[in-house]
C-alpha cells in the first residue's frame, strides 16, 4: 500500500493481518474405551487431537492428576501414552494446548484394572511312605 503526502511524496506501508486464535483443540479418546476392564496394569492410552494451530503439548491425566506430558504431538494422527496403573477404577482424560495457549480437554473415560490370580490346574503332589 502506498500513500502520497504533500511534503516528501509517496510513502510505502506494509499491511499486516493479525489473526486471533481463540479456538480450543478438540481431543478425542480412542482407547481404552469407556468402562473397559484390563487384567494388566500396563496400559496404552490412545487419542487424536485436531486444531487450526499446531499443538504445543498434550498431557495424560489419570484420576485428575497429570501423569505424562508430550511436547511432540502431531495433530490429526493417533497419539499414545503408556502408563502402569494400580488395581482399581481410574478416570482418564487428555488435555492439549495449541500454540495460541488455548486448552482443550477430552471427555472422561473410566477403566478398571483388575489383576486376576493365576491358577495352575492339574498339579498334584505325591506322598510316599519310606
Amino acid at each position: 500500500m502506498s500513500a502520497k503526502n504533500g511534503v516528501s511524496g509517496i510513502n510505502n506501508f506494509a499491511v499486516n493481518n493479525i489473526v486471533l486464535d481463540t479456538t480450543a483443540p478438540v481431543v478425542d479418546l480412542l482407547s481404552p474405551a469407556n468402562n473397559s476392564m484390563s487384567s494388566s496394569p500396563n496400559m496404552d492410552f490412545n487419542y487424536t487431537v485436531l486444531d487450526d494451530s499446531d499443538i504445543s503439548n498434550c498431557s495424560l491425566l489419570v484420576n485428575f492428576n497429570t501423569l505424562q506430558t508430550d511436547n511432540t504431538v502431531v495433530k490429526g494422527e493417533v497419539q499414545s501414552f503408556s502408563a502402569n496403573l494400580n488395581e482399581g477404577s481410574h478416570d482418564w482424560q487428555v488435555q492439549c494446548y495449541d500454540n495460541a495457549t488455548n486448552s482443550g480437554m477430552s471427555q472422561i473415560n473410566k477403566v478398571m484394572v483388575e489383576i486376576f490370580p493365576v491358577f495352575i490346574q492339574g498339579v498334584q503332589t505325591e506322598t510316599k511312605e519310606l
